[in-house]
């Protein structure tokens, strides 16, 4: 009865001063040390009863009937000390199928917050939430990069997401983030949906080419500092009729729902598998994504992105892929009948003769260039990519291979032969043959000049060891 009559002596000022709306409902709910819900079923049983003060001295004798089992709260509890990486949906989902308890994503979250040794981090959400009305009217673009390869080694992988269906309709992984891999991830995905609309990105360089006045080595033109200089990717999709939009620079919220899908694919995936190259990488998402998109239920479409693929406003892709999804170049061509790319010569038919004239270059970085003059395709080329645009740095076995045989004084073709014995007396006035530059030798020491010091060691001593003479 004391306790009772406790609560009233708090309860009731404070019920005075919300019904004559001098005090708020959150004010006084804190003042008890009650929810807003709770409060509002007081006020509730206050009026219902006659403002009668028995009424504020109400207290549940039983308990409640949602209440979660004191079992499931350590399960929670455990999940969340084992895998610290896992959201509270993560949580929620392994609970229901491993415990056969179904808890809401939001008690997780209740329940975590209240521990004293981990607690969750408070997300402010965004201003705005936003969705379109049909597929394919809005696709978000985005890269997460990380060391998500065994050994710690770095990978990228770049997605398309849908903004209506959330459905991935390209995910592409990568050892380099640039404007080609962009391409070819766009390539996929339109090769398979149709071009979008709308392309919704951040503000990088491969989307729009942003810089600022404030260094004083280089001097912008109005073009540049405005952003209107076209990238490579821009150009495709005006070639495609596909709009690009990027939001302003420092408000990734904007992007909200790829950047969550992110978090998703990094805890449900890229956080546990034992991939060791790209290519195994790439098959554990494809495999991934396929079941993402016919299986897992998005919480606020209440269903999965396979059962909104329409109503559709994407368009079929109209070209060809090859001249679109690749990066453009011109050169003038030489009075031999060559140009010159990213310092490799290239020579092209005698028929037409094009000598003088500028030509297009359509170029796929590690496989062909394709030579284009007055809107007709004139060559295709094997494209040398001496820079390795599309692979991850040279290795160790790399540089021995593509270097070391220049520095032996043999070439890369006779990598197998054996080496006659060097003469011990050369003739006076002549170089002994180990200190005669050979065929490539030059070539040979810049490219080693190029590579890191500890590698350039290595391979400049081998220069300097005397093979034995063969028996």
């Amino acid at each position: 009865m004391e306790r009772g009559l406790l609560r009233v002596m708090v309860r009731y000022p404070l019920v005075v001063l919300v019904e004559q709306g001098r005090l708020s409902q959150e004010a006084a709910a804190s003042e008890m040390g009650l929810s807003t819900r709770q409060l509002r079923r007081v006020l509730k049983r206050y009026r219902e009863s006659g403002q009668r003060l028995e009424s504020l001295a109400y207290q549940r004798r039983h308990p409640a009937w949602n209440a979660l089992p004191e079992g499931a709260r350590e399960d929670a509890r455990r999940l969340h000390r084992e895998y610290p990486h896992w959201s509270c949906p993560a949580i929620s989902e392994a609970l229901a199928a491993t415990e056969g308890v179904a808890v809401h994503r939001s008690t997780v979250h209740r329940l975590l917050r209240k521990e004293s040794d981990s607690p969750l981090p408070r997300h402010r959400r965004p201003a705005r939430r936003f969705e379109m009305g049909s597929f394919g009217e809005l696709w978000q673009m985005d890269t997460t990069i990380g060391a998500w390869l065994e050994g710690y080694r770095r990978a990228c992988v770049v997605v398309i997401l849908d903004d209506y269906s959330r459905a991935v309709v390209a995910a592409r992984v990568f050892p380099t983030d640039s404007s080609y891999h962009t391409l070819l991830t766009l390539r996929q995905a339109m090769e398979r949906y149709g071009r979008p609309r709308v392309l919704y990105t951040d503000n990088d360089s491969k989307f729009r080419l942003t810089r600022y006045q404030h260094n004083r080595f280089r001097t912008y033109s109005p073009e540049t500092l405005e952003g209107e200089v076209e990238t490579e990717v821009r150009r495709a999709l005006r070639e495609l009729d596909v709009q690009l939009l990027s939001h302003l620079p420092g408000n990734a919220q904007a992007k909200g729902k790829i950047e969550r899908f992110f978090r998703f694919l990094q805890e449900r995936l890229l956080a546990d598998h034992k991939a060791k190259t790209t290519n195994e990488l790439q098959a554990l998402v494809d495999r991934w994504v396929e079941d993402y998109n016919h299986h897992h239920v998005n919480r606020e479409t209440g269903c999965t992105p396979a059962e909104r693929l329409s109503p559709s406003l994407a368009r079929s892709l109209e070209g060809d892929s090859e001249d679109i999804f690749c990066l453009k170049d011109e050169r003038k061509v030489a009075k031999d009948h060559t140009f010159t790319l990213a310092g490799v010569t290239y020579t092209l038919p005698p028929e037409p003769c094009l000598v003088a004239f500028k030509v297009q270059l359509h170029i796929h970085p590690g496989e062909r260039v394709r030579v284009w003059h007055a809107g007709k395709m004139v060559a295709e080329l094997p494209h040398e990519d001496r820079g390795r645009l599309r692979d991850a740095p040279l290795t160790v076995e790399q540089v021995l291979e593509d270097i070391l045989a220049a520095t032996l004084h043999r070439p890369p073709s006779d990598r197998g032969a054996v080496f006659p014995p060097q003469d011990p007396t050369p003739t006076p006035g002549e170089l002994p043959a180990a200190s005669k530059p050979a065929d490539g030798a030059a070539d040979a020491t810049l490219a080693v000049n190029k590579r890191p010091s500890a590698v350039r060691a290595a391979v400049v001593g081998v220069r300097h060891i005397s093979l034995p003479p063969l028996i």
